[in-house]
């Protein structure tokens, strides 16, 4: 499972790291067996540092909460992850880098993780855009209209990716970012139109397009948030800090 997020504390004893943290909306926890997560640590040698580790879900200290009681998104298993005085050998540490700084990692990370976002969206508006009649119209090609968005969008996070095979920078990174939000917007777009179009049925449980119109509201809460796009690509065009919007000049 994965733990995404820095928050939290780090305690250097002796040769390891005792760590207290609360990590929200951990994916895939019921199943898991390993926690990969990350924790700032204030005692760097050249300054605050973030750590990424993992450690195992049987770990002393480690509790799963059991709170994933959720609008949508249920299938995914995203319970909190509890970690108090568990304590993290360094040879289990992965990485290190600044705190408080963008670094290359992410450059690497994002696009890889959007290349891989898939919309199942293509069979309701397909549905929608079948029953187009008269009022429904309007509203079956909008999906469709909408689905185009999210489908040229997601072609061009792949192209940019490139099977993997990419040179790591902020230039690509504000471009998946970017596109992100559009499919984001737009596949919600999608579903409420092709729910209208279905009708009231749209609205009951065991219908396809109610799944999907819970899930989709989580698109918001995946990394990084419009606003915080937005933000980083405005400091990106300016050539200023991506983190802290501090000028390079």
């Amino acid at each position: 499972m994965a733990g995404t997020g820095a928050n939290g504390t780090a305690e250097k004893v002796e040769s390891r790291d005792k760590v207290n943290a609360h990590k929200r909306c951990r994916s895939g926890v019921p199943g898991a067996h390993i926690f990969a997560t990350s924790i700032r640590f204030e005692g760097g040698e050249d300054g605050p540092e973030v750590l990424h580790f993992v450690v195992l879900k049987s770990a002393e200290g480690l509790s799963v909460g059991d709170n994933w009681n959720t609008i949508g998104m249920r299938g995914t298993g995203s319970h909190d992850v509890f970690l108090k005085d568990v304590f993290v050998p360094d040879a289990s540490i992965a990485a290190r880098r600044p705190a408080d700084q963008w670094h290359k990692i992410w450059s690497v990370v994002r696009p890889h993780c959007h290349s891989s976002c898939r919309h199942t969206l293509a069979s309701p508006a397909e549905a929608a855009a079948a029953k187009k009649k008269g009022d429904n119209a309007a509203g079956a090609l909008g999906a469709l209209e909408k689905l185009a968005i999210v489908q040229d969008c997601h072609g061009s996070i792949k192209r940019l990716n490139n099977h993997h095979d990419f040179k790591p920078s902020m230039d690509i990174v504000n471009q998946m970012l970017s596109r992100k939000t559009n499919i984001v917007n737009a596949a919600i777009a999608t579903v409420e139109l092709a729910a209208q179009v279905r009708g009231s049925g749209a609205f009951f449980k065991g219908n396809v397009m109610e799944q999907l119109v819970r899930d989709i509201c989580a698109s918001h809460f995946h990394p990084l948030p419009e606003r915080k796009q937005v933000v980083l690509t405005g400091r990106h065009a300016m050539g200023s800090n991506p983190i802290t919007g501090e000028s390079a000049r």
